[in-house]
C-alpha cells in the first residue's frame, strides 16, 4: 500500500476501523487533523488506538511515526527543560530539539471527541533521535485544556508495516 492511498483509506472509511501495525490488530478511537503555529501550514494526522497506542501521520513527509507503549509523562525531564535544552537523554538516547515552543490545534476530528478520544490543543516542543535506519521523536508538552503533560514517544515506521482493514 502506498502512503496516499492508507491516508485515503483512514479519512474516507467510516465505522469501525481496523488497522494492523506490526501485525497487531488496532481499533482507531480517536482520529483528527492538527497543524501548528511553526509547522503551518503543513498537517498531521493523530491517530489513537483502543489499546491507548497512538500513530503521527505526517502528511507532507509522507512518514508514519508509531508508539505501541503509553508514556503520557517523561518524569526524566522537568517542565522547564522543555524547548530550552538543545539536547535531552531519555531511554538512554541523546534527542536533539527539533521544533521548540510550538503550538498544536485541531483542523477536523474524523472520529472520536478532541480532548476525550484523541488531544486538541497543546503547547509542545519536539525532539528527535537519529541514527541508521531508525527514527524516533520524543514530543513534550502540556494540554491546554488542563495543564497536563502529555508527552508521545515515537518510531518512525514503514507503511509496509502498516494495512487497513474493515
Amino acid at each position: 500500500m502506498e502512503f496516499k492511498e492508507f491516508v485515503k483509506e483512514i479519512i474516507g472509511k467510516s465505522g469501525d476501523l481496523i488497522v494492523v501495525i506490526k501485525g497487531k490488530e488496532k481499533r482507531i478511537k480517536g482520529m483528527a487533523r492538527f497543524t501548528s503555529e511553526n509547522l503551518y501550514p503543513d498537517e498531521y494526522i493523530k491517530i489513537v488506538f483502543d489499546d491507548h497506542s497512538h500513530m503521527v501521520v505526517s502528511l507532507p513527509d509522507e512518514v508514519l511515526f508509531y508508539a505501541d507503549r503509553v508514556v503520557g509523562l517523561v518524569e526524566e525531564v522537568k517542565d522547564d527543560e522543555i524547548g530550552v535544552s538543545g539536547e535531552l537523554m531519555y531511554g538512554n538516547k541523546s534527542f536533539e530539539l527539533d521544533n521548540s515552543d510550538d503550538y498544536q490545534f485541531c483542523l477536523q476530528v474524523y472520529k472520536g471527541k478532541a480532548g476525550t478520544d484523541i488531544e486538541g490543543e497543546v503547547k509542545f516542543s519536539d525532539y528527535l533521535f537519529e541514527e541508521t535506519g531508525k527514527t524516533e521523536m520524543l514530543s513534550l508538552g502540556w494540554t491546554v485544556c488542563d495543564g497536563k503533560r502529555a508527552d508521545v514517544w515515537v518510531e518512525k515506521i514503514g507503511i509496509d508495516e502498516v494495512e487497513v482493514v474493515e
